[in-house]
C-alpha cells in the first residue's frame, strides 16, 4: 500500500483546496498501482530546465460521461512525474483551479478525461486557461478531453477537435498507424505501429483540420478490423489519434488513447503521455508545424485533355481543371484549351461517391445542361441543349519545359541538393531588436534595457517601441509608458511622445517574460513620425560590418542596436504580469546585480538554416525564412518548386511560401492551380501585379521560375532615379514582362533599394519544396 499512500496528498493553492486523492483512487488496486508503477518511465526524456509542476484537471460537467479510467490517469500522472522527476502533478476537481492566480503555479494543465465542463466555468475561468495557455505555457489532453467545450469555441479550437461518436468501441482491438514516424513524440514505438484495445474517437466535421495541428498517430485504415466497422467509408476517414499544436505562444498535446484502463500500464503510452507533457511544460521543443492533409495527390485532382462530338458529327477540343477541395467536393474548370487567359468557359461542382465524382450543370460550353462522371482515367458525359451530344477527355500531366536546366558558365549554383552551405536562416531582427531569450534565458523574469539618447537641443520626440512580453518605459527616471500584456513581439505596438533634454537622456526599458520569446525594441523620431537628424544613441554599434544591415539602417533611421542589459530577475514564484509591478532595484535608481553590453563587440551571427533535405535533390521548408549568403544586382534566376496538396485549406494557407529576388520584390509561391490568378496568387508580383496568365500547375508537380532581374539605379546621392525591373517565365510561359516594381513588397528583408542583396526565400508555415536554384549575375 506504500505507493498508494503516497499518492493520497492534500495540497492548498491560492486558498484554493486541491482534492484528496482517497476517494479518487480507490478504484485502483494496489496490483493496478503497482503495474503502472513498473510500465512509467524510469527517467525523463529531456532534462527539465527547472522544476516543474502539471495542474491534472480531472472533473466532468454537471451532464458529462464519467470515465472510469479517471483515477487510472490522475494515478498515472502522479507516478510518471514522482518516477521520472519531470514534473510534480498536482490532482484537482476544483474548477477554481482554472482562475489566472491559481494557474500561475504551473508550467501546465492536463485535462483527464473531462468531458462537458465548458459550463463549469465562468468567464473569468475561460478568460484564466486563454491566458495561460497564450503566454507560452501548455495544455495536454487525455481521451474524452475533445469531448469537451461545445459551449468554448476558443478552447475547442485549442485542443484541435471535438467529439463526434466512437466506431471503434473500447471492447475492439484497433491498428495505429505512425502518421509522422520519425518525430521525437513518436520515440517510443520504434518507428512501427501498433494495436491497442481501447476506444477510439471519430471528429466532428470543421472540429479538426490537418492545417491546424501535427498530426502524429491515425487509426490504421489498411487493416482490415479497422476498416470493416460498420458505417464508416475507410477513404473518406481520417481518424487523428494524437497531436501537437502550438496555440498563441503556448503548446498543445493530445492523445485520444485513455479509455480502457489497461492503457494506463502499457509502457509506450506512457512514454508518449511523458514526451508530449514534457513537450507542453517546455522542456522537449519538437516540430509543430502542420504537414498539411495529406501527402498524395487526389487521383481525380489535375488536368485532363479530350474532344466533345454533337449529334451532327461536329468535333472541338475540350480540357478540363479539376480541383479538389476536401470532404469529397471538387470544382472543375472546363476550356476549350489549357493556358486560356480569360477564365474558364464552364464552372461546375462535382462529389465523389465511391470510386467516382459525378457533376452537373451549365455554361458556355454547352448551351444546356451537362452532366458526367469521373472514374479511372475516364473523364465522360453529356450535354443537351441547343445542341445535343457527348465528351470524352483522359487525365494528362503537362510539365514545365524548363524543369532540370542546367546552370550556364559563369552561374552561381544557390542549391543542388546536397547541402544548405551557400544559405542562412533570416533573422529580420538581428540589427535592432534585443533577443533577450538567447541572450539572458529565463523564464517568468524581467529584464532591464538601458541606452543614452543624445538630443542638441530641449524638442518633442517619439518613442516607438515593441516587447515580449510588457513593457515599463522610464525616461531621465520616470515612467513614461507601461503596458503590462502578455504578447508576441510586434515592433510598433507601443508609441508615445516625450521631451527630450538637452544634452544626454537616460533610456530604460523593464521587459517582462513569462514563457516563449522575449524580446525588445526601441527607436526615436520626431513627433510626426519623421527622422530626427539631432538626435544619437550612445551605445549604437556598426552592425558588425554587415552591409546590408547598415543601409537598412541608414534608410530606416533612429534605431538603438545595443544596450547595457541587467537580467534575468525573478521573485519566489511570481509571473510576468505580477512582476511588472515588482520594483527591483533599477527603478528606483540602484544597481540591482550586474549590468552588461548586449550584444557583445564583435557579435555576428549567421544562424543555421532550420530546412530539411528530401528525395529528389530537393529541400523543404522547416523553420524560418532562408537567404543566401551571395547577394547579386542585375541577374537571371533559375528556381524549381512544388506545393503540397492541401485539399481543405483556403486562400492564403494552401501550399504558401515566397521567391523574394533581392529579398525585396515577391513572387508569389502558392497552390493557386485552377483560379484566376491574382497578384496574391502564384506567379503575382505580390501587392503589385497579376500574373498575365495563370500557369499554376497542380500540388506535388514541379513548377519552374525563370527570371531576368534588373535591379533599381541609385544617383550618387543615393535616390533612386529608376525602380526594378522584372520579366517571369511561368513552367514556359511569360507571365510577366519588363514589369516595374515601384516599390519592395511587404514581408522581405527591408524597405529600402540598394541594388543589391540576396535571395530570399519564405518560411510560411506550408511544406513547399525547392530544387535546382541558380543564379546567372548579368553585367
Amino acid at each position: 500500500m506504500k505507493c498508494k499512500a503516497d499518492l493520497i496528498t492534500a495540497l492548498m493553492i491560492s486558498g484554493v483546496l486541491v482534492m484528496s486523492l482517497t476517494d479518487t483512487l480507490r478504484a485502483v488496486s494496489p496490483d493496478e498501482l503497482k503495474k503502472i508503477e513498473q510500465a512509467a518511465p524510469a527517467k525523463p526524456t529531456m532534462v527539465p530546465k527547472q522544476p516543474r509542476k502539471l495542474l491534472v484537471f480531472s472533473k466532468c460537467g454537471p451532464d458529462g460521461y464519467k470515465h472510469s479510467s479517471i483515477p487510472y490517469c490522475d494515478a498515472a500522472m502522479k507516478i510518471m512525474g514522482s518516477k521520472t522527476g519531470a514534473f510534480e502533478a498536482v490532482i484537482s476537481y476544483d474548477e477554481q483551479m482554472l482562475l489566472s492566480e491559481n494557474l500561475a503555479h504551473f508550467d501546465a494543465i492536463c485535462f483527464n478525461n473531462t468531458t462537458h465542463t465548458g459550463p463549469l466555468l465562468n468567464e473569468a475561468m475561460r478568460k484564466g486557461l486563454m491566458d495561460f495557455v497564450k503566454s507560452g505555457k501548455g495544455v495536454v489532453g487525455i481521451h474524452a478531453a475533445t469531448d469537451n467545450f461545445y459551449d468554448f469555441p476558443e478552447a475547442a479550437e485549442m485542443m484541435g477537435g471535438l467529439f463526434r461518436d466512437h466506431p471503434w468501441g473500447s471492447g475492439g482491438t484497433w491498428a495505429v498507424k505512425l502518421d509522422d514516424p520519425g518525430h521525437p513524440l513518436l520515440a517510443a514505438f520504434g518507428g512501427e505501429g501498433f494495436k491497442i484495445k481501447d476506444e477510439i474517437y471519430r471528429l466532428k466535421a470543421g472540429s479538426y483540420s490537418r492545417e491546424n495541428q501535427r498530426v502524429l498517430m491515425v487509426l490504421d485504415m489498411d487493416d482490415p478490423a479497422t476498416r470493416g466497422v460498420k458505417g464508416i467509408d475507410p477513404a473518406g476517414e481520417d481518424i487523428a489519434i494524437s497531436w501537437v499544436r502550438d496555440f498563441g505562444k503556448g503548446r498543445v498535446f493530445y492523445c485520444s488513447l485513455g479509455h480502457n484502463h489497461e492503457v494506463y500500464w502499457n509502457s509506450q503510452v506512457l512514454r508518449h503521455y511523458l514526451d508530449g507533457i514534457q513537450f507542453a511544460l517546455g522542456d522537449m521543443p519538437v516540430d509543430t508545424c502542420p504537414l498539411g492533409a495529406t501527402v498524395e495527390l487526389d487521383s481525380f485532382m489535375g488536368d485532363w485533355q479530350g474532344s466533345r462530338q454533337t449529334v451532327d458529327g461536329s468535333e472541338s477540343t475540350m480540357v478540363a481543371q479539376v480541383i479538389s477541395l476536401g470532404d469529397s467536393k471538387y470544382r472543375i474548370n472546363i476550356f476549350e484549351r489549357f493556358d486560356y487567359p480569360y477564365g474558364p468557359d464552364t464552372v461546375l461542382e462535382a462529389v465523389r461517391s465511391g470510386d467516382k465524382v459525378s457533376f452537373t450543370g451549365e455554361g458556355n460550353m454547352w448551351s444546356g445542361t451537362g452532366k458526367g462522371t469521373i472514374k479511372e482515367k475516364t473523364f465522360k458525359g453529356t450535354f443537351e441543349g441547343d445542341d445535343d451530344g457527348e465528351f470524352k477527355l483522359e487525365k494528362v500531366v503537362r510539365l514545365s519545359p524548363n524543369l532540370g536546366m542546367k546552370p550556364p558558365a559563369g552561374a552561381v549554383v544557390l542549391f543542388d541538393g546536397k547541402n544548405f552551405n551557400n544559405w542562412q536562416t533570416f533573422d529580420d531582427s538581428r540589427c535592432w531588436v534585443m533577443d533577450l531569450s538567447r541572450e539572458l534565458g529565463g523564464e517568468n523574469c524581467v529584464a532591464f534595457l538601458r541606452n543614452e539618447v543624445w538630443s542638441e537641443k530641449k524638442q518633442k520626440a517619439l518613442l516607438e517601441m515593441g516587447s515580449d512580453d510588457g513593457l515599463k518605459v522610464y525616461l531621465n527616471g520616470k515612467v513614461v509608458y507601461e503596458k503590462n500584456v502578455i504578447r508576441g513581439f510586434k515592433f510598433g505596438e507601443d508609441r508615445v511622445v516625450v521631451t527630450l533634454e538637452q544634452g544626454w537622456n537616460e533610456l530604460m526599458l523593464k521587459v517582462t517574460q513569462g514563457n516563449g520569446g522575449w524580446a525588445a525594441a526601441a527607436r526615436v523620431l520626431a513627433d510626426d513620425a519623421k527622422p530626427l537628424k539631432d538626435v544619437k544613441f550612445k551605445l549604437n554599434r556598426d552592425v558588425s560590418g554587415n552591409e546590408s544591415q547598415q543601409k537598412w539602417l541608414k534608410a530606416n533611421p533612429g534605431f538603438a542596436t545595443a544596450w547595457e542589459v541587467l537580467g534575468p530577475l525573478t521573485q519566489g514564484n511570481r509571473g510576468p504580469q505580477e512582476l511588472f509591478e515588482v520594483e527591483f532595484g533599477p527603478g528606483k535608481g540602484a544597481v540591482g546585480g550586474q549590468w552588461k553590453l548586449l550584444p557583445k563587440p564583435g557579435d555576428t551571427r549567421e544562424l543555421p538554416v532550420n530546412w530539411k533535405l528530401v528525395e529528389g535533390g530537393a529541400m523543404e521548408v522547416g523553420s524560418g525564412s532562408i537567404v543566401s549568403k551571395a547577394q547579386f544586382r542585375d541577374h537571371r534566376l533559375h528556381l524549381e518548386f512544388r506545393t503540397p496538396f492541401m485539399p481543405k485549406a483556403k486562400g492564403q494557407k494552401r501550399g504558401n511560401s515566397g521567391v523574394y529576388i533581392q529579398g525585396r520584390y515577391e513572387i508569389q509561391v502558392l497552390d493557386s492551380y485552377g483560379l484566376p490568378g491574382r497578384d496574391n496568387e502564384c506567379g503575382g508580383i505580390y501587392k503589385a501585379a497579376a500574373p498575365l496568365i495563370n500557369m499554376c500547375a497542380p500540388p506535388l508537380q514541379w513548377q519552374s521560375y525563370d527570371v531576368e532581374f534588373y535591379a533599381p539605379r541609385l544617383n550618387a546621392e543615393g535616390a533612386k532615379v529608376h525602380n526594378a525591373r522584372i520579366t517571369v517565365v511561368h513552367n514556359g510561359v511569360p507571365i510577366h514582362e519588363n514589369l516595374e516594381i515601384p516599390d519592395p513588397t511587404p514581408g522581405g528583408v527591408g524597405v529600402d533599394e540598394p541594388g543589391i542583396g540576396g535571395l530570399f526565400l519564405q518560411d510560411h508555415s506550408n511544406k513547399v519544396q525547392f530544387r535546382n536554384i541558380w543564379i546567372q549575375p548579368l553585367n
